[in-house]
């Protein structure tokens, strides 16, 4: 959801911000390492202090609430051993998640997404497609109740502090939350989508209805692993509850719709 930040009608767990018009960091702020924290998605930083907003001021800022069957953040010790299991609240299996090094300036962000599946991972802030490394997620899907961490020492360092951003996968015509591969028709139409080709050396994209789906092939993007500014070169065309992806061999996303 995007609004102003001190209208929101919720208490949020979760905002991502971003100015739309100059080349600034992103900042990744969440309720479980404390919102006066921030991580910037297009850098591998370790969490640092937020330093309030800076530029034109004319960003983007969504804002979520963590909740079962939609998204939760687990904050974890890793301890270095094989089949680590760190337990989350979804209720139902995530179709991504989101891991970053809190202290590390070097650890990258590193993507499970269900479409390409526990044996390969992708990366937020760079451009590569998916590669196959088992010793991230142990080679071991996610249930409903837990994730599974191999001894990769970016998830899993022995003594390391991380966050995880989990989104569920909820095919529920009630659900508000999708993740999928490919073009698709949702049961309801998207107020906000992250994808990625999968498949080849691109950039993320973030677009939302907030900012307009529309013209087709024009609508402005973000790109989590950039800091640039707003552009119009997103490959996604959303027309009410149906993604069509241009220019993309294999793209995935996550989709998220507005709960109120």
């Amino acid at each position: 959801m995007q609004a102003a930040i001190n209208a929101l009608p919720f208490s949020a767990d979760f905002l991502i911000d971003k100015d739309r018009v100059a080349a600034t960091d992103w900042s990744w702020r969440d309720s479980a390492t404390g919102l006066a924290n921030t991580l910037a998605s297009n850098t591998t930083a370790a969490q640092a202090a937020f330093g309030g907003y800076s530029g034109t001021n004319n960003r983007v800022v969504q804002a979520l609430k963590q909740a079962p069957k939609f998204f939760q953040r687990v904050t974890y010790t890793g301890d270095g051993t094989s089949g680590r299991q760190i337990p989350h609240g979804l209720g139902v299996k995530p179709g991504m998640i989101i891991v970053k090094s809190l202290v590390s300036s070097s650890y990258n962000w590193w993507v499970y997404h269900a479409s390409i599946g526990a044996g390969s991972g992708l990366l937020l802030n760079a451009t590569d497609a998916s590669s196959a490394l088992s010793a991230l997620w142990n080679n071991t899907e996610p249930t409903a109740s837990a994730f599974t961490l191999g001894t990769y020492n970016q998830v899993n360092q022995n003594g390391g502090q991380y966050v995880a951003y989990l989104f569920a996968h909820d095919p529920d015509t009630s659900g508000i939350v999708q993740c999928g591969s490919g073009n698709a028709t949702l049961p309801w139409a998207p107020q906000w989508v992250l994808y990625k080709d999968a498949g080849a050396a691109s950039d993320w994209r973030i677009q939302d209805a907030a900012r307009g789906f529309t013209p087709a092939g024009g609508a402005p993007s973000l790109a989590p692993n950039l800091s640039a500014a707003e552009a119009v070169n997103g490959a996604l065309t959303v027309s009410g509850s149906t993604l069509t992806f241009s220019g993309s061999t294999t793209p995935v996303w996550c989709a998220i719709r507005a709960s109120i």
